[in-house]
């Protein structure tokens, strides 16, 4: 723990801001649960619009004090609770109500669509499958009911007054999956990180709910065109009510998520990335604060046009003397403690060795630098090919004083599937480009400085007041005076689009706001500090890089740490089990496994690690 508040008090702060956000999301959970039936839309509802509707907000108040209030309540409590945790519990005492559930951590399906799911991950995925049953069950068993009379006003057939209410049903139900979809790939979501996630780790969630919502939706636009061809309104599909519902809206809404959808496809999105979505390829980080405390270092997988681009561009025999360079993040929880683990086990598949870097590296730096205990680690890695077996002299410093391995435990195991022959000819070593300073460089800094969590729940609670202001204006001076809340004068689309024309107002001012505050604070810091790196060798004057190679010393101790495997794969079941017999042998050991899939080496859609003593974690 570290100075202000003692341990009992923010233990005491924690448990008061948990029980808060519990609270309200059980009873959002419960406004959802609710809202299929008839008790909601003939008794809650219209008590609460009578209570909250005003000449200021309208029905857009209610809507908004139940759907987005509770979440962004949520938000706040969690960025207040990671700053006061960031700031005084280092350790992380204060999360004993997540240390209370890690047995349902443990992974209990390893083979199969889902991938590897954990006992928490299939209670609430099975909870959120009831909520969309028994939604889907409620709205059609609610319709059903007039099916009937609704069949004899319209003249049509009962069965296709009830083709018509199940694909409203669907469309309904997939809403519930809209509200939950974005959650788990808002970076930097303090949601995520307060309940113990990360956006890295949560992706696998996205990748769920974008299958069921799209499939619901499928289903719910067929079910339509089924019953207007059948009932002889296929006009309805040019459809623009201001009002009420624009089907052309929703079919446009359809097509593009079908193209998402398609896209998102394994090979389609291995060939063709961009499409899916535009950014940078495959980088992940492998400094060490502590080994690199002035440089980041990072990796970047040479597949897609924007890699092959920079590849060539580095590895030309005249390489640029400068690269801009634009960074965002990171996101995620700080890394864990390692070395309170006696033993470390890391299994990792291509380019999954990337996080495994900077944590060997790091415990490298202390074995070079205290006297305390090191875990013992054991590396097994998986590579494609020999050439490969270069990302293992990463876990070496480029440049600086030359670590001694010999005080480290360090077994590596490393496996080239799909080449039986050592092919060492024409092995060069890694290449590095010191690029010339400039005096314009100024220090990475984080945009929100150090108390980056507290100025996020400021934007978050000071957007919501001005987003609140400013619709409140509109409504009761503009939209009021023509619909008289009504909902059926003024047209749906026009207020929708002032609602989202304000959202981004709202944020832009509150996050500029934030933005600049924290910027001039960094100018203040930063106007003392020269940038120029004088332990950087200076490139000649006519050349503008600086060449060197790995020391050799290390590097010999790390090959003769490595047994090599040719044409084979980790068998990752063998490992498991081996680990679990021998779990007795250490008080705590600590498995990580990334970029493996069904016990194969094969490329997963990124991740982040968790840990928890004496488990099996995957990545």
């Amino acid at each position: 723990m570290g100075s202000g508040p003692s341990g009992a008090a923010m233990k005491l702060v924690a448990a008061v801001m948990t029980f808060l956000s519990v609270v309200v999301f059980l009873g959002y959970m419960m406004i959802w649960s609710m809202k299929p039936t008839n008790t909601f839309y003939l008794h809650w509802w219209p008590d609460v619009l009578k209570k909250t509707s005003s000449t200021y907000l309208g029905e857009q108040g209610t809507n908004t004090l139940i759907y987005a209030f509770p979440i962004l309540f949520i938000a706040t409590i969690g960025s207040l609770y990671l700053h006061l945790e960031k700031k005084y519990d280092h350790d992380h005492s204060t999360r004993f109500f997540i240390s209370r559930i890690v047995l349902l951590k443990r992974p209990v399906i390893t083979k199969g669509l889902l991938g590897i799911v954990s006992w928490t991950e299939l209670t609430f995925l099975a909870m959120f499958v009831a909520l969309l049953v028994w939604s889907m069950y409620s709205y059609t068993h609610n319709m059903f009911a007039f099916a009937a009379l609704e069949a004899a006003q319209e003249k049509f057939q009962v069965w296709e007054v009830k083709l018509q209410s199940a694909a409203l049903s669907l469309g309904l139900a997939g809403n519930t999956c809209l509200a939950f979809l974005f959650f788990p790939v808002t970076r930097g979501s303090s949601i995520l990180q307060f309940v113990g996630l990360t956006s890295e780790a949560s992706i696998k969630y996205h990748i769920w709910l974008g299958n069921v919502t799209m499939v619901i939706f499928t289903a719910h636009g067929l079910s339509y065109i089924t019953y207007w061809s059948l009932t002889h309104q296929i006009s309805q599909i040019l459809k623009w009510d201001k009002f009420v519902v624009a089907n052309v809206a929703g079919e446009i809404a359809l097509l593009a998520g079908l193209v998402m959808w398609t896209t998102s496809l394994g090979r389609i999105r291995r060939k063709l990335f961009e499409i899916f979505y535009y950014r940078y390829n495959g980088i992940t980080v492998t400094s060490n604060s502590n080994m690199d405390s002035d440089k980041l270092n990072i990796v970047i997988k040479r597949e897609g046009g924007w890699s092959h681009k920079l590849y060539q561009i580095l590895s030309s025999p005249s390489p640029t003397n400068r690269l801009e360079v634009a960074m965002e993040g990171p996101y995620g929880p700080p890394s864990t403690d390692f070395t309170r683990y006696e033993r470390l086990v890391l299994v990792s598949g291509g380019s999954g060795i990337t996080p495994f870097i900077s944590i060997i590296r790091e415990i490298i730096f202390k074995s070079n630098t205290t006297s305390s205990k090191t875990p013992r680690i054991h590396l097994i890695c998986a590579f494609k090919k020999y050439v490969d077996l270069t990302m293992l002299d990463l876990l070496l410093p480029v440049s600086g004083t030359t670590p001694d391995l010999s005080r480290l435990q360090l077994q590596i195991e490393a496996y080239i599937t799909r080449e039986t022959e050592s092919k060492t000819e024409n092995q060069s070593s890694i290449r590095t480009i010191l690029f010339r300073p400039n005096p314009s460089d100024r220090p990475v800094s984080a945009v929100l400085g150090p108390n980056s969590w507290l100025w996020l729940g400021a934007i978050i609670s000071s957007s919501f007041i001005i987003f609140l202001i400013l619709i409140g204006l509109l409504t009761r001076f503009y939209i009021y005076p023509i619909d008289d809340n009504t909902n059926m004068k003024y047209p749906v689309p026009a207020s929708s689009a002032f609602n989202m024309l304000f959202v981004c107002i709202a944020i832009t001012i509150a996050a500029s706001a934030a933005f600049l505050w924290n910027k001039r604070e960094n100018a203040k810091e930063t106007s003392q500090i020269r940038t120029t790196d004088v332990s950087t060798p200076a490139p000649s004057p006519t050349s503008l890089v600086y060449e060197t190679e790995l020391e050799s010393l290390p590097r010999q101790s790390l090959r003769q740490a490595t047994t090599l495997h040719l044409g084979q794969r980790p068998n990752l079941k063998k490992i498991l089990s081996e680990y679990k017999e021998e779990k007795q042998a250490y008080a705590s050991y600590l498995m990580l496994i990334t970029n493996l899939k069904n016990g194969r080496v094969r490329k997963t859609q990124g991740g982040a690690y968790a840990e928890f003593q004496g488990q099996v974690v995957f990545i």
